[in-house]
């Protein structure tokens, strides 16, 4: 079977332009049955492709560029829907994953009003500033360290001024409001399924040891690129973790409380945790015990 032949007439890049329309209508489970006729499309066609294409990119036995093409195409469509990502600087965008990590993620976007599309364009916009740039990559992860320690403190999230809700750039009908903080139903492997769980934190280091991490991790991936490890998933590894571990990059394979595992890459790395963009385009915080290479 071709992974990417098109399934009930819609292709992998149609498919990824309407499911990035879901986030344009707030309050409504899927696509009006209004806009799929405007472009050719019944209600079943939709229903069909949209089942089939959540199975394929889910089932870990699929080429892995199946995943890898249609996130992009997704993130694309999301900023056609809504125009680009908010631009942070690499300090705004700290304070962001730390607050994300210490509060959670529904808690953050709902004390600074972002919808939740909005973050994932965030994401995916510095996690390709960061597969160019591996010394980028080194200078966010220190300073995120150092962020967390003050959280851990108890001091306040700081201000990030540039996020708030954002207008489509192009609304979908007169009628429709414009989306204040919306996630689009995201497909999972079962509708009775959860992903895992993330636990609660342990009590986090005092601040003086993780500060002192932070420096150590500094200064042992200085050396590993001076070393030639030019490649971020390298750098990542001289970062003291394990060589068999995934690092930033690395395809892996997630598993489900069904008993099965899906695909998905890591995009950043927590205590414990790996942060990973799922083969649909989501991304979750899940426990490193959960996560393994896909080989």
């Amino acid at each position: 079977m071709d992974p990417f032949a098109p399934i009930a007439g819609i292709s992998l890049e149609q498919y990824a332009e309407l499911y990035a329309m879901l986030t344009m209508y707030e309050g409504m489970a899927d696509l009006p049955a209004e806009m799929l006729h405007e472009r050719g499309i019944s209600p079943d066609q939709w229903t069909e492709a949209r089942t089939e294409w959540t199975n394929r990119l889910e089932d870990p036995a699929v080429d892995p560029a199946l995943a890898v093409r249609f996130v992009p195409a997704y993130h694309a469509a999301l900023d056609r829907a809504h125009g680009p990502a908010p631009t942070l600087t690499l300090d705004a965008y700290v304070a962001l994953s730390a607050e994300i990590q210490h509060q959670g993620a529904t808690t953050t976007i709902r004390r600074l009003g972002l919808a939740r599309h909005r973050l994932m364009q965030i994401d995916f916009s510095w996690n390709v500033s960061f597969s160019r740039d591996p010394q980028q990559y080194v200078n966010y992860a220190c300073l995120l360290h150092i962020e967390m320690a003050r959280l851990a403190r108890g001091e306040a999230p700081r201000p990030i001024p540039a996020l708030g809700p954002a207008i489509p750039a192009e609304a979908p009908s007169p009628q429709a409001p414009a989306p204040v903080e919306y996630a689009a139903p995201v497909p999972v492997p079962n509708p009775s399924v959860v992903a895992p769980v993330v636990p609660a934190a342990a009590p986090a280091p005092v601040a003086k040891s993780l500060e002192q991490e932070a420096s150590e991790a500094a200064h042992a991936v200085e050396g590993a690129l001076k070393s030639g490890l030019g490649k971020l998933g390298g750098a990542l590894d001289a970062f003291g973790r394990s060589l068999n571990k995934p690092g930033v990059g690395s395809r892996v394979l997630v598993a489900w409380s069904d008993g099965n595992k899906y695909p998905g890459m890591v995009a950043d790395l927590g205590q414990g945790q790996y942060f990973v963009t799922m083969a649909d385009g989501r991304q979750l915080w899940v426990p490193e015990t959960y996560v393994s290479h896909h080989n």
